[in-house]
């Protein structure tokens, strides 16, 4: 949450995604919205497929490429380090 380590930390959720996505939720297909039944309450949806698993991998991609962001402690000690280099 504070983007300490974020490139470094998106490698093992990654891994974490792939293996959900081919153990688990490779079986109910690429649609989340599976609608199973209808009742007077509302729709009863299925198990989730693994389009979100592919979406969860493209976020934390974009963290590793473009960084967490001008307000992380990545950022902050990125600085310090090159302050200090210059001296």
């Amino acid at each position: 949450m504070a983007g300490l380590f974020t490139s470094v930390m998106a490698l093992p959720l990654i891994a974490t995604m792939l293996v959900a996505m081919f153990t688990i939720h490779i079986h109910y297909g690429f649609s989340a919205v599976k609608t199973i039944g209808l009742t007077p309450q509302g729709p009863i949806f299925g198990p989730p497929g693994y389009e979100i698993n592919l979406v969860y991998i493209a976020g934390l991609l974009a963290l590793m490429l473009l960084g967490a962001g001008r307000y992380s402690l990545d950022a902050l000690l990125s600085e310090r380090l090159t302050i200090k280099r210059r001296q």
